[in-house]
């Protein structure tokens, strides 16, 4: 296994010695204090390939029809909604199946309809940010809709995410597209 990144986030996957499997991903959930806040990861790492010849033909196994890639957001941990640095939000996005969204997918996500007022790392810049289309009370959107960047002043924030979203209830770390609807899809 090859060491990927340190993050605060949530695995959902099998059980196995030592920690849980999400896909590729392994969370290492060795350290009482992070299996104590819901099997939060304390490492990520990727499998390393299998040994031996590769297949003469892989065929990777088909998504499901309803797993559309869209824009959602990831809490850090379940205590801190705010407490993933940036360095650590790809790897928080992978440990759901997603990759870290850009700037252009949280905008085409708040154009969807997209409504959380929690600000996430995107890839592509150095500011935090969350859609808004509803929530305009001072704090959420200031009384304005559209793609906010706010960066806590202690840099920590969530995440912003963009692959299949984990069906509700999966993971308690996912929130909602909008106050209305789990999924920009549903």
């Amino acid at each position: 296994m090859i060491l990927i990144g340190v993050v605060g986030c949530c695995c959902v996957s099998a059980v196995t010695a030592g920690g849980l499997w999400a896909g590729n991903v392994f969370c290492d959930t060795a350290n009482p204090d992070d299996q104590a806040v819901g099997m939060n990861c304390a490492a990520v790492y990727e499998r390393s390939p299998a040994p031996g010849p590769a297949p003469k033909s892989p065929a990777p196994a088909p998504a499901p029809a309803t797993a559309k890639s869209e824009t959602f957001y990831v809490k850090g941990s379940a205590g801190n909604a705010y407490s993933l640095a940036k360095s650590a939000a790809a790897s928080a996005c992978l440990a759901v199946g997603a990759q870290n969204a850009t700037t252009a997918q949280v905008t085409s996500a708040q154009v969807a309809g997209a409504d959380w007022c929690a600000t996430g790392w995107v890839s592509d810049s150095t500011s935090a940010m969350y859609p808004i289309t509803t929530q305009l009370q001072s704090g959420c959107g200031n009384g304005s809709v559209g793609v906010k960047q706010y960066t806590p002043a202690d840099t920590m924030a969530g995440v912003n995410c963009y692959g299949p979203k984990p069906a509700d209830g999966v993971n308690p770390l996912v929130l909602g597209f909008n106050q209305s609807k789990w999924s920009q899809f549903s």
